[in-house]
């Protein structure tokens, strides 16, 4: 993310920011699924999903275990982890991903409806701006440890912006924006 984006920045080639807007919605994608979908398969009484989610409550388990965010929730400034493999834990979290994307491949290979609870299938950035009216402008963000990237995204133009900031200067604007809209 940090790379396409700092190369966006300084080229402006729209390859940079298509590679930037898609790994961002794929790994806030993942996230939710890492998170979620470990809960939702957890509950589903099919002896064919118990690996998998053997395996999803590994992976939210060494997340835990990290404590190295990938992204900071602005909506309740609870930290969050996505699939980023960080830290001393590399190489076991490169496995525990390897085994769970197998499972997810062999899963949905016999049309088993699990397999759609740990799977990512977002938009790219193409698909977004066909739907696109060309009176419409799409705004999405990414956080990151010390950054935030604000994408703009219309038919006709592209716009990122990277802000860099601390998660202290985040949860301060973020409660003072709260406070003002419930005044």
């Amino acid at each position: 993310m940090d790379v396409s984006s700092a190369l966006y920045e300084m080229t402006r080639d729209p390859q940079y920011f298509e590679l930037a807007f898609n790994t961002s919605e794929k790994s806030r994608a993942e996230a939710f699924v890492t998170e979620v979908g470990a809960q939702l398969i957890a509950k589903i009484n099919d002896p064919n999903v118990k690996e998998l989610s053997e395996v999803a409550a590994k992976i939210v388990e060494e997340r835990i275990q990290e404590q190295s965010p990938a992204s900071i929730d602005l909506t309740s400034g609870q930290q969050t982890r996505g699939l980023t493999v960080k830290g001393g834990a590399e190489k076991s979290d490169e496995k525990t991903l390897a085994l769970y994307e197998k499972i997810v491949r062999d899963l949905a290979a016999k049309n088993n409806k699990a397999a759609q609870l740990a799977s990512v299938n977002t938009m790219n950035l193409q698909s977004v701006r066909n739907v696109l009216s060309s009176n419409d402008i799409l705004l999405s963000y990414y956080v990151s440890i010390d950054k935030l990237y604000l994408f703009s995204v219309s038919k006709e133009h592209l716009s990122l912006r990277t802000i860099h900031w601390t998660p202290e200067e985040i949860a301060g604007k973020v409660e003072a924006f709260r406070s003002a809209v419930q005044d």
